[in-house]
């Protein structure tokens, strides 16, 4: 777990993976509805939508630990590993207006990088690509 003091170290880096994401997004041309970051630690996120903007969401996840990583994003009846713990940006698209959730089986800290898109993406689906 990163401590306040281990989150203040960490400050610069989540400031140079954000503007990885927004720098992906830019290159994409879409234009994000909304887009908020996500931290998890050793906690799994319910099942939920992302409301009603029909369009497609672009996940940038950046996994921080130790441990084996043992999380599942489940994007309805899909369930896909996360990417390993190397501190690097990984970037999935898929259905916005699908349930979906993480099912978190270790104590790595994950910091997701949500963009809702206002339609949907031409490129490929439930699948990470590192960026």
């Amino acid at each position: 777990l990163l401590s306040n003091e281990g989150l203040d170290d960490y400050r610069d880096s989540i400031q140079s993976w954000w503007d990885t994401s927004n720098e992906y997004i830019r290159q994409l041309g879409v234009t994000p509805y909304q887009n908020f970051l996500v931290i998890t630690h050793d906690e799994s996120v319910v099942p939920h939508k992302h409301g009603d903007h029909m369009g497609d969401t672009i996940t940038v996840v950046v996994v921080v630990g130790t441990n084996v990583v043992d999380n599942k994003l489940i994007l309805g009846d899909n369930v896909i590993d996360y990417p390993p713990a190397d501190e690097q940006c990984y970037a999935v698209c898929f259905d916005g207006d699908i349930l979906h959730a993480t099912q978190c089986n270790d104590k790595n800290v994950y910091f997701h990088f949500v963009y809702d898109i206002i339609d949907k993406v031409d490129i490929k689906k439930n699948t990470w690509i590192k960026l």
